[in-house]
């Protein structure tokens, strides 16, 4: 797809963005070849739409309420005392280990 149908592309999507937004979008896609090819890239391929999409979108609907619950439902209790799934120590455990 030319870089230049990327806003249609976002607007379809259900993303609004901004001129500055799909130039910055646009820029990224143009030169994400250069440290090993100088040439640039003129049109992006599915993977990198649905890169920049994922990237440049605003999150809806989580915010601290939402990431909260979801601990709590790993590793926390409910408001039935019951514990998680995970302890808190294996959760600990697991962010500070790399698989």
């Amino acid at each position: 797809m030319p870089l230049n149908e990327l806003a249609n592309l976002m607007r379809a999507l259900g993303y609004y963005p901004t001129n500055k937004e799909i130039e910055n979008m646009m820029k990224e896609t143009e030169f994400s070849q250069f440290p090993d090819d100088p040439t640039t890239v003129k049109e992006a391929d599915l993977d990198t739409c649905i890169k920049l999409f994922v990237n440049h979108r605003p999150m809806y609907g989580i915010g601290k309420k939402q990431i909260q619950e979801a601990v709590n439902t790993i590793a926390g209790e409910d408001d039935k005392g019951e514990e998680g799934k995970v302890s808190w120590g294996i959760l600990s455990f697991l962010s500070n280990n790399e698989m």
